[in-house]
């Protein structure tokens, strides 16, 4: 289960839904297994899929930007800047834009101030 931060937007069981302050309301359905919300932008959710990264705005389930190429693992926002990490690509997750990369093989992955951790090894990402 996933909550945005202002606690609008619930990702469960393949469905989103939105709570409006004492009930939830289905949006509509995607997968959200290896789904994120943005930091500070409820309207916002992003799944990986195994060849994509797919945005959707949350009110509707609209598909806003898909961005080709080969991603596992379960994408993180730095809880600082903002910014989406996965598969050691860094993007910002609103526009799709891509930041920064360095090559990260592991199970566990985390970005947390320009810093990569990958399995307890970690590499400073230079933002472009």
């Amino acid at each position: 289960m996933r909550i945005t931060t202002d606690q609008q937007y619930v990702a469960f069981n393949n469905r989103i839904y939105r709570y409006n302050g004492s009930s939830l309301s289905q949006t509509g359905s995607i997968p959200t297994y290896n789904a994120v919300f943005t930091k500070d932008n409820s309207e916002i959710i992003i799944v990986t899929q195994n060849k994509s990264i797919q945005i959707y705005r949350t009110s509707d389930v609209q598909l806003l930007l898909e961005i080709p190429g080969e991603f596992y693992y379960y994408p993180l926002i730095d809880s600082n800047s903002g910014l989406l990490a996965v598969n050691g690509y860094i993007l910002d997750p609103i526009i799709g834009q891509l930041r920064g990369h360095i090559p990260a093989y592991g199970l566990r992955h985390f970005y947390l101030n320009g810093f990569y951790f990958v399995d307890g090894y970690y590499k400073y990402v230079e933002l472009n």
